[in-house]
């Protein structure tokens, strides 16, 4: 549901960074430098983020699908 969400926004022009089990340790780190820094203004993640990320910019929190 993540990715498809992903490709959804692309396909709507707007760009989002995307945290899943399906990508490898590396990338998901890429993702959330490029959230991180500001190079991609919206940050998908499934419960692969559910520690908790600590990104004090963050102005929203949207949980969707909640298990």
């Amino acid at each position: 549901a993540c990715h498809l969400l992903s490709l959804m926004l692309e396909e709507l022009d707007l760009e989002a960074a995307a945290l899943h089990s399906h990508k490898s340790q590396s990338l998901r780190l890429a993702a959330l430098n490029k959230f991180k820094s500001g190079q991609v203004p919206i940050l998908l993640a499934t419960d692969v983020a559910s520690r908790g990320l600590d990104i004090p910019t963050v102005d929203l929190v949207i949980n969707y699908d909640i298990p």
